[in-house]
């Protein structure tokens, strides 16, 4: 049995610039990382100089394994006064925690308008915020949301207006019935 999908960071310490070679054009070398390694995602997050990889956890290791593979490979072509002045002010990343909040009050049709088609609206609110992700676990009918906790605040906040949004729709409904 393969366990659960799961996600992994892999902390950028080379300069942005160099990352379009990590990353290939138009994201091929992350899609072929993919194909190769059964990840379903993985993504360059520039605000938190990150690639965050998003998989099974067997195959997260082997992924994560061959993108920082990848990365030293340029490092090495970096001139060293290049990456001194880039570490300077390099800044490590803050670890992620993860939130849960309930969903009791919210029907399953304005949660799926809440996740947006193909997951739209959770993909804004996630690149917005600045947060890893944003899930629905349906299992519990809850929002879990995984980041730094300044932005988690930030994807609450977002999370909060869209869901009073909906709130507001169903009541309006509701009254014109």
């Amino acid at each position: 049995m393969l366990s659960p999908v799961f996600y992994k960071h892999i902390e950028i310490d080379i300069p942005h610039v160099y990352m379009k070679t990590v990353i290939g054009k138009k994201g091929k070398n992350l899609k072929k990382c993919c194909a190769d390694n059964g990840i379903k995602h993985a993504w360059f997050n520039m605000n938190r100089s990150l690639i965050e990889i998003w998989g099974t956890r067997e195959n997260l290791c082997v992924a994560e394994e061959r993108l920082s593979q990848q990365i030293d490979v340029v490092r090495k072509t970096i001139h060293p006064e290049e990456m001194q002045k880039f570490k300077s002010g390099y800044k490590a990343n803050v670890p992620d925690v993860m939130v849960s909040g309930s969903l009791d009050d919210i029907s399953l049709e304005n949660v799926k308008q809440l996740i947006g088609k193909d997951g739209r609206n959770f993909k804004r609110i996630t690149r917005e915020s600045g947060v890893s992700f944003v899930w629905y676990n349906s299992q519990n009918h809850t929002i879990d949301i995984w980041g730094p906790p300044e932005q988690i605040k930030n994807a609450i906040d977002m999370l909060s207006a869209s869901i009073q949004h909906f709130k507001k729709i169903e009541g309006d409904i509701e009254m014109s019935v």
